[in-house]
């Protein structure tokens, strides 16, 4: 069983670095907007999203108060893995209709704080 404070360092690490670089880079940020019009990004992109979250929740799905977080990423990656499956088509036309940048780095900034949370977590 992998332990929840290394589970917790190799997502907090991922996030970070994640929304490092397209925070940083906005030639990333563009060709990311660029295949998320595409449906099939969505899809496949999702398959992966439900993947990671089957892996965090098989190895870690404890409501303890320390690794809430880590549990709560997962179902998270679960619920949008799933939305993006289903609802591929839709979410491409609505981002086809428009470019939320705005809304993408806040979440994005939410992303990098959750991957401190988590990496915190390991060094407490």
């Amino acid at each position: 069983m992998i332990e929840p404070l290394i589970l917790s360092r190799i997502l907090g690490i991922g996030m970070i670095l994640f929304s490092s670089v397209l925070i940083l880079n906005d030639e990333s940020l563009k060709i990311l907007l660029r295949l998320w019009k595409t449906k099939e990004y969505i899809f496949i992109s999702g398959f992966f999203y439900s993947l990671a979250a089957i892996f965090i929740l098989s190895f870690h799905s404890s409501w303890d108060f320390q690794f809430l977080l880590v549990t709560l990423t997962g179902w998270l990656f679960f619920i949008e893995g799933l939305f993006r499956l289903i609802f591929a088509e839709k979410i491409s036309l609505i981002i086809k209709k428009e470019s939320p940048i705005k809304i993408i780095k806040a979440v994005l900034f939410l992303t990098f704080f959750i991957g401190v949370a988590l990496i915190t977590i390991t060094i407490i």
